[in-house]
């Protein structure tokens, strides 16, 4: 049986939070980013360990890209049961929500790498004290809220007005948007409301907060007088 590397636990950490999946994209941006050919790295490394402690599968996304999902299997949750891990619910695999989960994912331990305690919220316990559930929460030293929204596509204004008045409701401190990129952020970013909580990153710009060692997201406002320019 191989021994199970940091990089290893990293993953399965990811996993335990994702319902027990995750993608080869998300391991090569995290735990293996920093290797060469990461998603080489990370494939030679899962076969090792489907080949040596038999705890995943793969399960078919409908997409060229990113065409396989890792999976759990009942080993691999009997695992992380033994490790302490209680498994988040399972997330949807299908062409429709990959992407956003790829990003959440990545999101998700760059942000708990800077020190956040950041939990993926469930819609069926988050909603019994909340008006709004975001992708993720993250909670300040003082106890105040920071919703963190994974946007990767237009919204109308009106849902996002709504949605803003649910957060209000639920007394957020701020707003955090992730973008995939500066394009989608540039393109997004100009629809949505103006409001003085609401903080945009994009996922490049979040890993380099990581490297610095300081999350560090630009006020909505400062990036629409920056798109004004362009």
């Amino acid at each position: 049986m191989a021994v199970l590397q940091k990089r290893d636990l990293e993953m399965l950490d990811i996993m335990a939070n994702f319902g027990g999946k995750t993608f080869k994209q998300v391991l090569a941006e995290t735990c293996f980013r920093g290797l060469k050919n990461p998603l080489q790295q990370v494939a030679n490394r899962l076969y090792k360990l489907k080949k040596s402690m038999k705890i995943f599968k793969y399960v078919e996304t409908g997409l060229s890209k990113n065409k396989y999902a890792i999976s759990l299997n009942k080993s691999g949750v009997d695992l992380l049961n033994d490790m302490g891990y209680e498994l988040r619910q399972s997330i949807v695999i299908s062409p429709q929500t990959v992407n956003h989960t790829i990003l959440e994912q990545i999101t998700f331990y760059y942000l708990k790498k800077l020190g956040k305690d950041v939990q993926r919220t469930i819609v069926a316990n988050w909603r019994k004290e909340h008006f709004h559930t975001p992708d993720l929460m993250y909670r300040l030293n003082d106890g105040n809220m920071v919703y963190v929204e994974i946007e990767l596509s237009k919204k109308s204004t009106q849902r996002y007005i709504d949605t803003f008045t649910k957060m209000k409701k639920d007394g957020v401190k701020s707003v955090l948007y992730v973008f995939e990129n500066e394009k989608k952020m540039r393109q997004i970013g100009r629809i949505i409301p103006v409001w003085d909580k609401v903080f945009y990153i994009t996922k490049d710009e979040l890993i380099e907060c990581f490297d610095n060692g300081k999350l560090k997201a630009k006020k909505q406002v400062e990036v629409l007088k920056e798109l004004e320019n362009i």
